[in-house]
């Protein structure tokens, strides 16, 4: 499937991935600490998912 965004919702797009990938440490630090390893997979699949981005993004 192929997107057509302009570089400003990308960067939008590229910083909620962001966001809540340091939401989802602090949760790990502080409330979540029995699911650590299905938090940690999560952020590993939203890193996965920035580098495609990064990949496919013409600057």
């Amino acid at each position: 499937m192929m997107l057509d965004l302009d570089v400003s919702e990308v960067k939008k797009i590229k910083n909620l991935i962001n966001t809540r990938i340091q939401e989802l440490r602090y949760d790990m630090d502080e409330e979540y600490e029995d699911s650590e390893d299905e938090l940690r997979n999560v952020i590993r699949g939203y890193k996965k998912l920035l580098s495609k981005i990064d990949s496919q993004v013409k600057d």
